[in-house]
């Protein structure tokens, strides 16, 4: 008997995973047309270190479109080595308690009101905290913790009695908060605050200013969400940016040999390749926001 592969399947030793090559499938996220397709994606969804065994024989065979030199399977039977299962779960399990030692360690959370779950270097936080400073600095502890790839945050904000605050005291303590931010340019940026949720929209002419507006209000008693709509729109010029963001990776320090590529479209910028810690990667990112002209940075690096 075979188990089709679904998101939340619980692995067994000796299982054997049917794959679904049937894009009708929403549920199916394998289209490739050979068994060796087949279990290198089946490992890297799973987080494996190497792909896990094809049984050929079990393989029933149909048209599919894009294979050029056989029939493609409409599904193959996988089986998973247990080493290869032990391995990927005993990973998981040691990222999910180097987070759960992060936040522990991190003073300004309460760990023990958040859940932490991994899969392949992937972590969700769920769970709730008492203000939504609390909720951004869990996930910036996650973020620090080595392996984690991405963070799903879903962190509810539960305020206490004490700390919750009109929707019009928390909007008059914003724009006083921002009229003292020497970051922020006067008149700038407006604020607009529903059920505890505000949102920051205007226009500034550097991506620092948007983020420090936003930094501004994150800690304010009584929020529980931030959105930030702030246009960055510089006045200055916006040519050759992507050579001048290669210079200053150069200038970082980032290894000699990072793969990182910058490509820009006017003054938008998109940065792609691998690095091998998240810090790296955030490093790019703010380098290529610094460089003056440039409106949107795109983040498709990798971490592996």
């Amino acid at each position: 008997m075979a188990f089709i592969l679904k998101r939340g399947l619980s692995l067994k030793r000796g299982m054997a995973l049917r794959l679904d090559n049937d894009e009708r499938d929403p549920g199916s996220m394998w289209t490739g047309c050979g068994h060796q397709h087949c279990g290198d994606s089946l490992g890297i969804y799973l987080g494996l270190s190497s792909p896990p065994e094809t049984v050929s024989s079990a393989c029933f065979l149909s048209s599919f479109r894009g294979c050029t030199e056989r029939p493609a399977p409409m599904y193959c039977i996988l089986t998973i080595r247990s080493q290869q299962i032990e391995v990927a779960m005993s990973q998981d399990a040691q990222l999910q308690q180097a987070v759960l030692s992060e936040l522990s360690w991190d003073p300004s959370v309460t760990a023990a009101h958040i859940g932490v779950t991994t899969n392949a270097g992937v972590v969700t936080l769920t769970g709730h905290v008492e203000s939504y400073a609390e909720k951004h600095a869990a996930e910036t502890a996650s973020r620090r913790v080595k392996g984690v790839k991405a963070v799903a945050e879903e962190i509810e904000v539960w305020l206490p009695f004490e700390r919750k605050r009109g929707d019009d005291e928390i909007a008059a303590a914003a724009l006083e908060r921002l009229a003292w931010d020497v970051s922020v340019p006067r008149d700038a940026v407006f604020v607009k605050v529903e059920q505890g949720w505000v949102n920051l929209t205007g226009k500034v002419d550097w991506h620092f200013q948007k983020e420090a507006a936003e930094q501004d209000v994150h800690r304010l008693s009584g929020v529980v969400g931030v959105s930030n709509l702030i246009l960055v729109a510089p006045t200055v010029d916006a040519s050759n940016i992507g050579s001048r963001i290669s210079d200053a990776l150069h200038r970082s320090w980032l290894p000699d040999n990072h793969s990182i590529h910058v490509t820009a479209e006017g003054s938008a910028v998109r940065l792609t390749g691998v690095t091998h810690s998240p810090r790296d990667r955030d490093v790019a990112w703010a380098t290529a926001w610094a460089a003056p002209g440039v409106t949107s940075v795109e983040d498709d690096i990798v971490v592996a």
